[in-house]
């Protein structure tokens, strides 16, 4: 498998921690390799013929503007599903956000 990736600090991971009880739902996330993809497939349980397909597309400017302005943008197709966009603000603290945001 591929080499890991950095870790947080233990700030990091306290200030997480703190932020996660404030949100109302948390959603994991990863990207792994296409050399890893089979071995965690086996290590999830998963079963790929179970699974539905989907394209997302990442916008930004050559230089990641949005993304230093706090900004991820996405577009996404999904199999039997239907096709969605969204922007998110990043970083942000769901208890400063008002209800009508959240």
């Amino acid at each position: 498998m591929s080499a890991p990736v950095d870790r947080l600090s233990d700030a990091q991971l306290r200030e997480l921690v703190g932020l996660i009880g404030e949100a109302d739902t948390v959603g994991l996330k990863l990207t792994v390799p296409d050399e890893d993809r089979n071995a965690m497939v086996m290590a999830l349980g998963l079963d790929p013929p179970d699974a539905y397909l989907r394209e997302v597309f990442c916008f930004d400017t050559p230089d990641l503007d949005l993304e230093r302005a706090g900004l991820v943008t996405r577009a996404r197709r999904s199999q039997d599903r239907p096709d969605d966009s969204l922007v998110k603000l990043r970083p942000v603290k769901p208890g400063k956000l008002p209800d009508s945001l959240r």
